[in-house]
């Protein structure tokens, strides 16, 4: 008995690794593309207000995906003219609106009295642009404070 269950489970294991990789291809979702109608609705951070000396506990991302099929995509938060500051992350993308939490890059923290980001959506062709890119901004407030509003 113990032999028939050892040689089920054998046959079982091997039926599983040759089998071809399309078949599990088929779940996985498609990358997102430059015909998608994805667009970033809103960036902001918590806390907010974030005291002046304290850094980003996490990066809050919201998108609105108008398709009825999923899709996958790598999104980065880019300070203008400077580096990458959240964590670079592969999501997947459902219709309708989308909220993803991003965490912040190790060291990053706000300086001057303003910051400005972009969100950057990559697909299969490369940055997804969109018509209406915006840059959204923190402001210092009463210097000692930090928001996103």
């Amino acid at each position: 008995m113990f032999m028939n269950s050892l040689i089920v489970g054998l046959l079982s294991a091997m039926a599983i690794v040759m089998l071809p990789n399309s078949a599990f291809v088929a779940d996985l979702p498609k990358p997102c593309s430059h015909g998608d109608q994805l667009k970033v609705v809103s960036l902001s951070i918590h806390p907010d207000p974030l005291p002046d000396t304290s850094r980003v506990e996490e990066w809050l991302l919201r998108l609105r995906f108008n398709s009825e099929a999923e899709c996958q995509t790598v999104i980065r938060i880019i300070e203008t003219e400077r580096d990458v500051v959240a964590a670079e992350a592969s999501v997947l993308i459902r219709s309708g609106a989308n909220e993803i939490k991003l965490a912040p890059a190790p060291d990053y923290r706000f300086t001057a009295n303003e910051r400005c980001f972009n969100v950057v959506l990559t697909a299969t062709e490369g940055k997804i642009e969109s018509d209406d890119r915006q840059a959204f901004c923190a402001l210092r407030i009463d210097n000692r404070w930090w928001t996103m509003r």
